[in-house]
């Protein structure tokens, strides 16, 4: 099994309270920016209560088999549902008004046209292709590892990832962050993001900025005096998003240690700042 990467959009600062109501009016938006498909199945799992950072406890975790191997476990969720489509599975959320404690949604494939754009394939230094090809969205603690040094950085709430097999060498990030910010589709994604879920454009404290430095090449951007908003990071795993995706196989774990930001603080800054008019 080769690795899996992910372009994730995530909300750093304390979450706001989100209901399936407004993720149903949320994802009827995201269908406008033409980044999904409308085909292929679609499934959330939602838990409900009083805010998405009420603690840091993941949706998901590793759980050891042996030395080697671990295995997916996930909390009892209240509410699952799958869906021949995107289109109705958004629509199963109703009116549902109760706070989102923790959520896993699988958006189903991206459109052809968005999977060439960030598609790397046939390059003579990777025989591994990146091919990214589906969409999901995650409440709860975000988090970005950094298997080299065997850290987790906590890095925010909540996150909209498009992802698949592959990873992005010999693409560095600056170049992978320049196709992004050529994207007409993916500039959507952010607005829309932006939109429902604004973050105040403050600029970092200094204990956030020293932080950023300490991210080393997972902070992407170089500059860490941006001011706040929604981030892009890229994780490259064996184990979180497909252990979610495929079911509880059997994957490769790291001894990773956690790095929980006080409540206030994020790691990361934006490259990406889209306006959204309101006319």
């Amino acid at each position: 099994m080769g690795f899996y990467t992910s372009l994730t959009y995530y909300r750093p600062r304390p979450a706001p309270i989100v209901t399936p109501r407004e993720l149903r009016l949320f994802f009827l938006d995201l269908l406008e920016t033409g980044v999904l498909a409308r085909e292929g199945r679609a499934n959330f799992e939602i838990k409900f209560g009083s805010a998405i950072d009420r603690d840091d406890r993941p949706s998901s975790w590793l759980e050891p088999i042996n030395s080697v191997i671990s295995t997916v476990k996930d909390i009892a969720w209240d509410w699952t549902h799958e869906a021949d489509d995107i289109v109705s599975m958004v629509e199963a959320l109703g009116d549902e008004s109760r706070p989102i404690h923790r959520a896993f949604i699988s958006l189903g494939p991206a459109t052809d046209d968005l999977c060439k754009q960030l598609s790397r394939i046939g390059s003579p230094e990777n025989d591994e292709d990146f091919v990214p090809d589906s969409w999901s969205m995650e409440f709860g603690p975000i988090m970005l590892e950094d298997p080299a040094a065997g850290v987790e950085y906590h890095i925010g709430w909540m996150g909209i990832s498009f992802g698949g097999n592959g990873y992005i060498f010999p693409w560095t990030t600056a170049e992978v962050l320049d196709r992004i910010e050529r994207s007409t589709e993916l500039n959507k994604v952010a607005a829309v993001c932006q939109w429902y879920w604004p973050v105040p454009g403050k600029k970092p404290s200094f204990w956030t900025r020293r932080m950023r430095r300490r991210l080393g090449k997972l902070w992407p951007y170089g500059e860490v005096n941006k001011p706040w908003d929604w981030y892009c990071a890229f994780k490259e795993s064996y184990k979180s998003i497909l252990g979610k995706l495929l079911g509880p196989f059997g994957t490769s774990s790291c001894d990773c240690r956690s790095i929980m930001l006080p409540r206030g603080n994020n790691l990361s800054s934006p490259r990406i700042s889209i306006s959204r008019n309101n006319s």
